[in-house]
Formats: C-alpha cells, structure tokens, sequence
C-alpha cells in the first residue's frame, strides 16, 4: 500500500496483484483508468498488456502444430509465398524466439516518416518486408527482438486456420480458460468496454496514447 500510494493522486493508475504458493495474497488497484471522464482503475479493468501478448501468439501457434495443421520447423514461405527468398529458409520457431533475421518494423517505419499512432495495416508490413533485400543476419544466429516475426505469426494463424486471430484465440485459449474479461483489439477504434486509458508523460503532463494498427499478433490484448 505504502509503494503504490503516490498511483492514488489524479494520475494514471495500476492494477496489482501478489501470489503466494498459487495462493491470492494481496490484490488492490490504485489511480485512475481515465483522467478524462475520472473514472478510477478497478481491479478488473482491461489493460493492454502490449507485448505480454506475445505468449498468446505462440499459444496459439503449438495448438495449430497439435492439431497437425503446420510444423514449427516449416519454412514461413509455405504460408505466406509472398515473402521474398532471401537466401535462407525462415521457420516458425525463428519467428516466435526473434532470430528470424528480418527487421524490426518500427525501427524500420519511423524512416520513412511514420509517427508512432499512424496508420499502418499488416497489409502493409508484408509489403514493405518484400522490398527487404537482404536479411540482418542468418535466421537462427542472433537474437533480435523482433515485432515483425509477430505480425508475420499471427497472419499465419488466421491463413492456417481459417478464421480470425480473434475469433481462433477467443475459441482455442480464452473462454477454454474462462478468459472472460480478455479482448483483442485488431483496431484502434475498435471499442473495448470498460478498458483503462494508456498515457505517456509530455512535457510534465499526461498525454493519451493510442494503439498501434497492424501490432495484433505482437501486442493488442487487452486483459
């Protein structure tokens, strides 16, 4: 109570949780969800959980190879052709440990001009790796946290599977997990009830911060 008392001022808040043996020891929330509607942050409250997605996305992929519909060993071309060869064959498991070699998309974007909350569609990050000439390294040799591998998984989900990355983590992990209060935001417009405001620090003051489009996959869970 003493650490997180400062989260109870007018300011973004934080939901915490403590667990002892597997047993629920301490379990508080403290600020707000929302400074603009003063809406306070309730234990429940969605929150963006950003790249602890990532999990979710790898999840989702060893249920596919369980259920025998692709191999972690595959090379990533065999489901999206439209890939370039470069050189080396990229499987899987490059992808969901981040030795895939291709480059980090938001290191990439902010080149061309990109600002953080514009508009970008996976769409777009495909093509914009087809015009990638050459990898960063070997796919396996070095670790390169990697969002791009992500984005590229989670359209490899919704191609295997037919179905959404939505509707494919919604049936196979969250309500199997009685995951009621869990969503997928594919698009920042989309409306998630209930869910906590995201704020960055500007210049002293807070600021809301939008999600990314395209990021499903490697982050957009909102939990």
């Amino acid at each position: 109570d003493q650490l997180l008392s400062p989260f109870n001022q007018n300011k973004p808040g934080v939901s915490v949780a403590v667990l002892k043996d597997n047993i629920l020891k301490y379990n508080k929330s403290f600020g707000k969800a929302n400074l603009t509607y003063d809406i306070d942050f309730e234990k429940d409250s969605p929150s963006n959980i950003a790249s602890v997605s990532k999990q979710f996305t790898a999840m989702a992929i060893l249920l596919l190879e369980e259920q025998g519909k692709l191999s972690l060993d595959d090379d990533v071309r065999i489901y999206i052709p439209e890939l370039p060869d470069l050189g080396y064959p990229i499987s899987i498991t490059n992808l969901l440990n981040h030795t895939n070699g291709y480059r980090e998309i938001y290191n990439l974007l902010p080149i061309a001009g990109w600002h953080e909350e514009d508009k970008i569609l996976r769409s777009e990050v495909i093509n914009i790796l087809q015009r990638q000439s050459a990898l960063q390294a070997a796919p396996g040799d070095i670790f390169n946290y990697n969002n791009t591998g992500y984005i590229i998984a989670a359209e490899i989900i919704e191609r295997v599977s037919n179905m959404s990355y939505s509707d494919f983590l919604s049936k196979n992990i969250f309500i199997p997990l009685n995951m009621t209060n869990t969503f997928i935001r594919e698009n920042p417009k989309q409306i998630i009830p209930n869910a906590a405001t995201g704020y960055r620090s500007l210049d002293g003051k807070y600021v809301e911060t939008g999600d990314l489009y395209a990021s499903y996959g490697a982050g957009a869970i909102y939990s």
